[in-house]
Formats: structure tokens, C-alpha cells, sequence
């Protein structure tokens, strides 16, 4: 009958050691380490190099996408009537008859001329400045220039040129003079076109980014780069 309560005393003894043990370990684990402490936890820091403009430009010069466009271009072909001034007797005839008029009467053709062009935009990172960079302990902004149209190059195979009235039928008088006005027309126009197409800008920016982005955390272990473009608000890492 003594044994029962021998046994719940050295069940509570041992519960009571388990305790004590758990509580000072939890103390030791946790608590503050003195500054003079052999056993305090050691902090170790890495710098990471700065990145520059020059580790840019060794890897890229411009950084560049392309689209086709097929804009028509109007124009017309004419026979000029002789200059007053140049034309002698006929030139002066000619402008009393018909007042300012620059072609003879019955020889206009307008036509249109169905321009095909691959614009080249692109990202020239020579413009690129050191003051874009701003390079933190473990993070970099870049902020690049606005992309631009680098190139408009004209595609004489597939441009085609006809007269407005008779689109069926080819017009026949390609002269070398005509085809250099409707294509310095139309390259203006084709520029245009470009710099104001959103998708092409975008696809620019993001082929910029990911190049960029992908070059120098490889470069550059252990940094976060964040891109941004000029005249935009927006950051992209």
C-alpha cells in the first residue's frame, strides 16, 4: 500500500526535472549575447560592386527591334509647264494663259504608291549617362533613354506604284526622279508612324529589359537591377 505514493513522487520528481531542463534551455537559446561573449552569433557582410556604364556599353552598343509597315503614299506626275523666268517667250505666254499653275493642262496623273518599309527602333545606350545609374548596396535603377527610330529602309520589292484612277493597271512611268520624292514622302510618314506606335515602343523597352536585366545580375551576383526609361513613370525590375 506504500508503494502508490513512492511511485506519484517520483513521477512528479521527474516531471519537475523535464521542466527545469526545458525552461533553462529555451533561456539559453534565446537570450541576449554580451558583447564580450566568445559564443556571440557572427555576422558576415559581402559588398557587391557597383555597376557602371562602362560594363553596359562593353556588353551593348544599341539595342534594336523591327517592324514592317505598308503605308500608300499619294503623289501625282505631271508635265511642268515652262518657267517664266527660264521659258523665254513660251514661259511667259504660258503664265499669262494659265495664271500659277505648275503642270500643263491634261497631263496629271495622281497616283499612289503602296510603300513598304522596315523601321528599325532602337535604344542607343551611347546616351546613356553616369548620373542614370544610381547603384545602392544590393540594388541598381537604370534609367535608359527613350527608345527611337534608328533606320526606315525602303522595300523596293514589295512596294508597288499605280495610278489612283487605274489601280489595275501598273503605272509605267517610274522615273528615278518621281520614286525618290514618293519614297522621301513616305519615309517621313513611315518615321512617323513609328514613333508614335505604342506596341513597337513597348516591345522595344522590354527587349531592352530583358537584356540588360538578364546581363548584369549575371555580371553582378547578388544585385537587383530595376529598369526605367526617361519621359516614363514607370519602373520595371
Amino acid at each position: 500500500m506504500q508503494i502508490q505514493p513512492l511511485t506519484r513522487l517520483l513521477r512528479f520528481i521527474s516531471a519537475l526535472v523535464i521542466i527545469v531542463l526545458a525552461v533553462y534551455g529555451l533561456y539559453t537559446l534565446f537570450r541576449p549575447q554580451r558583447s564580450g561573449s566568445t559564443s556571440a552569433q557572427r555576422v558576415e557582410t559581402v559588398a557587391l560592386g557597383p555597376i557602371s556604364r562602362g560594363d553596359i556599353l562593353s556588353q551593348f552598343r544599341v539595342i534594336t527591334v523591327e517592324r514592317q509597315y505598308r503605308i500608300p503614299v499619294i503623289g501625282r506626275s505631271y508635265k511642268p509647264l515652262p518657267d517664266a523666268a527660264t521659258g523665254g517667250v513660251i514661259g511667259m505666254i504660258a503664265k499669262d494663259l494659265l495664271g500659277n499653275r505648275d503642270s500643263v493642262p491634261g497631263t496629271t496623273t495622281n497616283l499612289v504608291y503602296d510603300m513598304v518599309t522596315s523601321v528599325t527602333m532602337g535604344i542607343d545606350l551611347a546616351k546613356l549617362q553616369e548620373g542614370d545609374i544610381v547603384n545602392g548596396d544590393r540594388v541598381t535603377t537604370l534609367t535608359l533613354p527613350k527608345p527611337e527610330v534608328i533606320a526606315v529602309v525602303h522595300d523596293s520589292t514589295q512596294s508597288k506604284i499605280f495610278s489612283k484612277d487605274s489601280p489595275k493597271l501598273p503605272y509605267l512611268d517610274n522615273s528615278a526622279a518621281l520614286l525618290t520624292e514618293l519614297q522621301r514622302t513616305g519615309t517621313l510618314k513611315h518615321r512617323a508612324e513609328a514613333e508614335n506606335d505604342d506596341a513597337l515602343l513597348a516591345k522595344a523597352e522590354n527587349e531592352a529589359r530583358r537584356s540588360l536585366k538578364g546581363l548584369l545580375e549575371q555580371v553582378h551576383p547578388g544585385r537587383e537591377v530595376y529598369i526605367l526609361f526617361k519621359n516614363s513613370s514607370k519602373t520595371t525590375k
